[in-house]
């Protein structure tokens, strides 16, 4: 249960700067309601106000409402209201509400008072926070003593990575004589951004901002606090328009769309920007490719526990092989901690240092104190784990 009650006197002098030119002053108002509610039963609220000016005039108003959920998805509410003092008036409202999905509405109402009636049809969708669509449409009739009018007004609204973009159309059309009006609006809009030297085209910016950059991987969804509100580019780029200011805004991904090959630096970071500031956050990634196969030397004795040096295509590396000959090896470092650093702005050099690509490199390799050489072909395949079979370096000569 819940219970209200205000009383207000002002003196005859008083004035705001909206009414100083009123010559009649309120001198009382009163309200007062009380609401009682079960989940089963509904909510039932009484409300009544009261006013008198110095010079005597009176309004008096009562009212009753009553609401409750149908069904999970359904909720109804009727009120019913009456004032008196220079004229009476008595109105009647009663609407249905219907959720068939999330963020989408449907809604009916009637409401009647003294010589109009009204009844309306809306669906609505909301908005969303980031890209995606929404829409409003209602279809509206009026009746009074002297005509009867129809009104429409769709409307569509659309979130893109790149801007915001609206339109609206207004019809109306009434029974004297079949008159027809209408009007429509179109209208985009967005904002150019700049951080971490990034430049790029986002939707309106209402405080601060963020561009994003989520190394390597496009059609990522980019979240703040939880909620998607970009997707990467084809280059791993995203803008968040609406940070909020001198406050703590977390910025994550969403990594359900990468696959398990992928090394990923960090998932969250957490910027507090000025008021129309930008951040910029970066998130590496590069995705991990394995090379196995077997090292084997004169007369195919597996060749154990030995170092490999590989040069080419502008890069030096090494492996160690493992019993029976066989080795391991990856594409790529990670040089973070050999720089010391965590790097975090869109500037920054990768932390990942790639060592292998495809091609054709220059091996060594030292077999019972003799400095043996052979060429080791790495072919370009889209594998996680790339078999480079078994490798046997040239007998020595003889």
């Amino acid at each position: 249960m819940n219970y209200q009650l205000s009383l207000t006197h002002n003196s005859q002098q008083y004035r705001t700067l909206a009414n100083q030119q009123d010559t009649d002053t309120v001198q009382l108002d009163c309200g007062t309601g009380i609401s009682i509610g079960t989940p089963s039963f509904g909510t039932v609220s009484v409300n009544g106000f009261f006013s008198e000016t110095y010079a005597g005039q009176l309004k008096r108003s009562v009212g009753v409402s009553y609401s409750r959920s149908l069904a999970k998805t359904v909720q109804f509410m009727a009120s019913l209201s009456s004032s008196w003092g220079s004229s009476s008036t008595i109105g009647f409202f009663t609407g249905l509400t219907f959720f068939p999905a999330n963020d989408v509405t449907t809604s009916a109402m009637l409401q009647t008072g003294p010589g109009s009636d009204k009844e309306s049809l809306t669906l609505q969708k909301n908005l969303p926070i980031g890209e995606g669509i929404g829409y409003r449409a209602t279809l509206e009739r009026e009746q009074n003593r002297n005509q009867t009018v129809v009104r429409t007004n769709p409307q569509l609204q659309v979130n893109g990575p790149y801007g915001s973009y609206t339109a609206e159309l207004q019809g109306q059309r009434d029974d004297t004589g079949g008159h027809t009006a209408g009007s429509y609006n179109l209208s985009a809009s967005g904002a150019l951004v700049y951080a971490g030297g990034h430049l790029g085209l986002s939707r309106p910016v209402s405080g601060s901002f963020a561009v994003v950059k989520v190394e390597g991987l496009s059609d990522i969804g980019v979240l703040l606090d939880n909620q998607v509100v970009a997707r990467t580019n084809a280059n791993g780029m995203a803008y968040i328009p609406a940070l909020r200011s001198y406050q703590e805004n977390k910025i994550t991904f969403d990594d359900r769309s990468i696959t398990a090959d992928y090394l990923i630096k960090r998932y969250k970071a957490v910027v507090t920007p000025g008021l129309y500031g930008g951040e910029c956050v970066y998130f590496p990634t590069t995705r991990v490719q394995a090379y196995v196969g077997r090292l084997l030397g004169q007369y195919g004795v597996p060749l154990e526990f030995v170092r490999v040096t590989l040069r080419g295509m502008k890069r030096e590396f090494s492996f160690t092989t493992l019993s029976g000959g066989e080795f391991y090896f990856e594409n790529l470092a990670d040089t973070a901690p050999e720089a010391g650093r965590k790097p975090e702005a869109c500037g920054d050099p990768s932390p990942y240092r790639l060592d292998v690509v495809p091609g054709t490199y220059a091996a060594t390799v030292m077999v019972d104190g003799a400095e043996r050489h052979f060429n080791l072909l790495i072919a370009d395949s889209d594998a996680v784990v790339v078999p480079l079979g078994e490798v046997r370096i040239p007998d020595p000569i003889q």
